[in-house]
């Protein structure tokens, strides 16, 4: 099984990059964790919304649950 990641999500986390680099905004700090799958995105989505972001703890929420799935 191959490890790397395909070339869309590599792009897209590029572009979702470039955007952050311009303006650090929730969304598309919790862009970012969808494509990576890192909860840090969604934490500091979190706090840049000055805590008022449903979108970031709602994918919090789903990270943590699926986890335990496992």
């Amino acid at each position: 099984m191959c490890n790397m990641k395909p070339v869309v999500v590599v792009e897209a986390e590029r572009l979702i990059r470039d955007q952050l680099a311009l303006s650090e905004t929730a969304t598309m700090l919790c862009y970012l964790g969808d494509v990576t799958a890192d909860p840090q995105h969604y934490h500091r989505a979190w706090e840049v919304s000055a805590r008022r972001s449903a979108r970031s703890q709602r994918a919090l929420a789903y990270f943590y649950f699926n986890k335990a799935k496992v």
